[in-house]
């Protein structure tokens, strides 16, 4: 329903559970210990929850209550506007890191890609992630700078934005002062 906190109910819940607590409490120790007889499957990181709570609901057929940390994820802009930047980039800039570019020169290879449409995407992207206030159109490189330092290292789709590193010294490689950025495949 949609405002299940105003659901009225014919008796009090609570109060009839507290009144035969030990029937409940031994209904729910019967699911945990059978979904352990059967085998176990955490969802890593909450292994306690998951063992305890999630994964007897769900080998009992019930709705998955981790089910609602994919549809916040599927639905968070800023997820969205992470995932179609590599997506933009692989298309025009490439992956690997002989690809690397400053985010200037990955702008100007949007601007005059051979495939007009992978261009668009990627000048898009970058503008959904950083345009300049007040100026429609016009990227700020400040913001994207940022955002771009904020992304290091967060895989999305089995790829994610690195700083180049120089071979010798493993400091982030700049270009006229600017780093050099590429994607990798994980």
């Amino acid at each position: 329903m949609e405002q299940p906190e105003l659901r009225e109910f014919k008796g009090n819940p609570v109060q009839t559970v507290l009144a035969d607590r030990g029937k409940y409490i031994g209904a729910c120790l019967t699911i945990c210990r059978a979904y352990a007889a059967a085998g176990r499957r955490p969802l890593a990181s909450f292994e306690g929850w998951s063992d305890a709570v999630r994964s007897p609901l769900v080998w009992l057929g019930e709705a998955d209550p981790a089910k609602s940390i994919q549809e916040t994820r599927a639905e968070d802009p800023e997820r969205v506007r992470l995932q179609n930047l590599p997506h933009a980039w692989e298309g025009v800039v490439g992956v690997g890191y002989d690809k690397g570019c400053t985010l200037g020169e990955a702008e100007y290879k949007g601007k005059h890609a051979y495939d007009h449409d992978a261009g668009e995407a990627l000048l898009n992207a970058m503008l959904a992630v950083a345009p300049r206030r007040g100026e429609p159109g016009v990227v700020d490189f400040d913001r994207l700078g940022k955002a771009f330092r904020s992304y290091k290292g967060k895989v999305v789709d089995g790829r994610r934005f690195v700083a180049q590193r120089d071979p010798v010294t493993q400091k982030p490689q700049l270009k006229r002062g600017l780093t050099v950025w590429c994607l990798e495949k994980v």
